[in-house]
C-alpha cells in the first residue's frame, strides 16, 4: 500500500491532489505546473521541522515525478512508471494524446528505432 494518494481535484477543474498518509500532508496543483502551482496544507494538528518538512516534500516530489510526470509537467513526451514499479510507459500529452506500455529494458535508440518503424508501419496501412 502506497503512502501517497493521487487524485482529481474535486474543486478545481484542472487540479490535482497528492496526499502524503504517513506525514500528514496534502499538496494541490493545476495539472502540467506542480512546480509553479503547489499548496501545501498539513493535515489537522500534524507538526513538522523546517528540516523535516524540507525531507518530505523532497521525497514526495521524486515519488509524483516518477510515478505521475504526466500530471506534474506540460512537456509534450515522458516517462512515467506504475505506481507498484512494476510497469514503464511513454507518453504524450498533448493531442493525439497517447500512452504506451514499454515491456522490455530496453535503451533509447532501440525504443526510438521500434517507434521509427511503427510509425512507417501506421502511416503506410
Amino acid at each position: 500500500m502506497s503512502k501517497y494518494i493521487m487524485q482529481k481535484s474535486s474543486t478545481r477543474p484542472n487540479g490535482w491532489v497528492l496526499t502524503d498518509k504517513e506525514n500528514g500532508i496534502v499538496v494541490t496543483f493545476e495539472d502540467g505546473k506542480f512546480n509553479d502551482t503547489q499548496k501545501v496544507t498539513p493535515l489537522e494538528d500534524v507538526h513538522h521541522t523546517p528540516e523535516e518538512l524540507a525531507c518530505i516534500m523532497r521525497e514526495l516530489g521524486e515519488w509524483v515525478v516518477r510515478h505521475h510526470g504526466s500530471k506534474c509537467f506540460s512537456q509534450p513526451y515522458g516517462i512515467e512508471h506504475s505506481e507498484d514499479d512494476t510497469k514503464c510507459f511513454l507518453y504524450r500529452k498533448k493531442s493525439p494524446q497517447w500512452r504506451l506500455e514499454i515491456m522490455d529494458n530496453v535503451d533509447k535508440v532501440h525504443l526510438a528505432d521500434s517507434l521509427r518503424k511503427a510509425a512507417e508501419w501506421l502511416t503506410k496501412r
